[in-house]
């Protein structure tokens, strides 16, 4: 189970992280490019790793963050529960 934990304190730690962020006032996005090799390949030549080390890394995701924010965007009003939201028997 080692590999699912280690999921698991990867995302409390993005989560974490981004909210340390959001109290310093940083806007932040969290992309999960993990699944498009392109992405990874172009993320890791970043790194400054050793070809050695950066064979050892799986990327999960990244974190981009940036300018200060100054306003929150408007939140859209809730649709009503029964137009979100169906049981089927």
């Amino acid at each position: 189970m080692f590999t699912e934990l280690s999921d698991h304190a990867s995302g409390m730690h993005q989560i974490l992280v981004w909210t340390a962020l959001e109290l310093e006032g940083l806007g932040a996005n969290l992309q999960h490019l993990n699944a498009i090799p392109f992405f990874e390949a172009i993320i890791k030549s970043y790194s400054g790793l050793s070809p050695d080390e950066v064979a050892l890394l799986t990327l999960k995701a990244h974190l981009n963050f940036g300018d200060e924010v100054d306003t929150h965007p408007t939140v859209p009003a809730k649709l009503p529960l029964n137009r979100t939201f169906r049981v089927v028997k």
